[in-house]
């Protein structure tokens, strides 16, 4: 998850400099890092980075010049990703919402939902300074049944961890 959250942004700049370099091989370059880039965050198979991916995909087709052959290219890419979608990876999306209602800490997006409310109480609990840098994955237990582990959520683990003044 944290790998998606440094590749998701670099895509728009990849792509943007498609268009702004003025040497072909500049633009080659710029493409297949583009492609790489978007493949990278394809094969991490985290569900954050793939709504994030679709969100920037988005982005960048409706703010495209040529908005026919960007959504033609967008559309190619989804079909492509979903009909060589793992299984394993399918299935987890699937479960994703049957595990939201399970309400068991074995469930990874229930103890993830845990996490992120525990993250919020202790900003709640500490919002100018936070409860440190570095002490989430310490802290947690003490604002949720849950076993150490990170937010998985760089929003809420920054104002956990920071309160205000980090923010």
């Amino acid at each position: 998850n944290y790998f998606n959250f440094y590749l998701v942004p670099i895509i728009p700049v990849a792509f943007y400099r498609i268009s702004d370099e003025r040497s072909l091989i500049k633009k080659i370059i710029a493409g297949i890092a583009t492609i790489i880039l978007i493949l990278a965050v394809i094969f991490t198979f985290s569900r954050g980075g793939m709504i994030g991916l679709a969100v920037v995909l988005l982005l960048l087709a409706l703010n495209s010049r040529r908005k026919l052959l960007s959504f033609f290219v967008l559309g190619i890419i989804f079909t492509l990703f979903l009909a060589n979608m793992p299984d394993y990876f399918r299935e987890r999306l699937e479960k994703t919402e049957i595990e939201l209602k399970e309400e068991s800490t074995y469930s990874s997006t229930y103890r993830r939902l845990l996490l992120i409310k525990a993250g919020w109480r202790m900003f709640l609990d500490k919002p100018l300074t936070g409860v440190g840098i570095g002490n989430f994955y310490w802290t947690v237990g003490k604002y949720a049944p849950v076993f150490p582990g990170y937010a998985h959520n760089m929003y809420i683990e920054v104002a956990a961890e920071l309160g205000l003044v980090g923010i």
